[in-house]
């Protein structure tokens, strides 16, 4: 193995130490903006007098579109798993388009827009706003907002709630 001299070792091991202090202070930016963030959301969601209370199928509908994306062998779909989704966050991740050959079973339609809610162990908090229209398994929910005046961007904030992870993981 080549070895490279002592002070080019010195010089890496600089840069390295340099790149970690850098990813350390990434790290707690970005803890100190998600606790900024929960804090800022608590305030603004805390409930007023004049809020009205609602079931969600009042305001939501799940979706239940199907599609059997065998019978279309060749069209590539936009194939989102839980698997997909990140934990708290809702950053969709490792995801490609797949071929409706490698799909075996029917599966949900959602559009850009609607919120995936992961009902399998809802503790794990995977929730996702959709950038795009596509298709999921049927162990997620999908929501819809169906009255105006309603903004979809709002379903996923509270359904990450503490609180509503909680009550669903208790009654699901």
């Amino acid at each position: 193995i080549k070895i490279p001299p002592l002070s080019i070792q010195q010089k890496i091991v600089q840069r390295l130490d340099a790149i970690r202090k850098a990813q350390q202070l990434n790290e707690k930016q970005i803890s100190l903006t998600n606790e900024l963030f929960q804090s800022l959301l608590h305030r603004e969601l805390k409930p007023q007098k004049e809020w009205q209370i609602k079931k969600f199928s009042q305001i939501f509908r799940r979706v239940k579109d199907l599609i059997l994306p065998k019978e279309h062998p060749d069209k590539k779909f936009n194939f989102v798993g839980l698997e997909n989704i990140e934990s708290n966050n809702g950053y969709i991740v490792n995801f490609k388009p797949t071929k409706g050959s490698e799909i075996k079973s029917t599966k949900i339609k959602f559009l850009k827009s609607d919120t995936l809610f992961g009902k399998l162990r809802p503790y794990l908090n995977k929730i996702w706003f959709a950038e795009f229209e596509g298709i999921v398994r049927r162990c997620a929910k999908g929501s819809r907002s169906v009255k105006l005046g309603r903004l979809p961007e709002l379903l996923p904030i509270i359904l990450r709630r503490p609180a509503v992870i909680e009550k669903c993981s208790v009654t699901m």
